[in-house]
Order: C-alpha cells, then structure tokens, then sequence
C-alpha cells in the first residue's frame, strides 16, 4: 500500500513539474532580451518582461550578450541566436525544478 501512495505522489509531483515547465516555456516564448553598450562599452542587457523566474531573465541576458559578442549584430539575429538557446534554457530549469521537488 505505502509503495502505490508514493507511485501516486511521485505522479503528482511529476504532473505538477510539467504543468510549470509549460507555464514558463509559453511565458519563455514571448520574452526577447536587448544588448547594447554603456559609455564605457560595457554590455547591458534588459528582458522584454520577465519569465518570472529571475535566474532565466539572468541567462537570457548573459545568452545575448554571448550571441552579440559572437557576431549578431542586428536584433533579428540576436534573436534568433537566443531562441535557438531557449529550450536548452528550459532544460536547465527543468532539472532544477525536479532537483527541488527531490
């Protein structure tokens, strides 16, 4: 009996964990990040909105600054470089929602 309740509640769990996945991967899907330059050249970077999770907005910024540092230089191709980056970003935060849920 106790092994059907903790099959039941590992479902749950896992039911749970996708059910935020796809929240965050819609919310992730409308997000674009802006580099530019301060005076001093340094890059700075903002989110369109939040994903609300502030380490994904983090590493959105920090993909788009590697995307311009790496040759994107108009916003179409940041762009793209960021959303072929997007569902390895996901996968991240996949694994550290199960990591949590351990």
């Amino acid at each position: 009996m106790s092994a059907l309740l903790a099959l039941s509640l590992l479902m749950a769990t896992a039911a749970a964990e996708d059910s935020d996945i796809l929240v965050i991967a819609q919310r992730l899907k409308g997000v674009t990040a802006v580099v530019d330059r301060d005076d001093r050249g340094r890059f700075r970077c903002s989110v369109s909105q939040s994903t609300g999770l502030p380490r994904l907005d983090q590493a959105l910024c920090k993909t788009a600054s590697k995307c311009v540092r790496d040759g994107a230089s108009d916003a179409d191709a940041v762009n793209a470089c960021v959303a072929a980056r997007k569902p390895a970003l996901l996968d991240e935060v996949r694994t550290q929602l199960k990591a949590r849920a351990s």
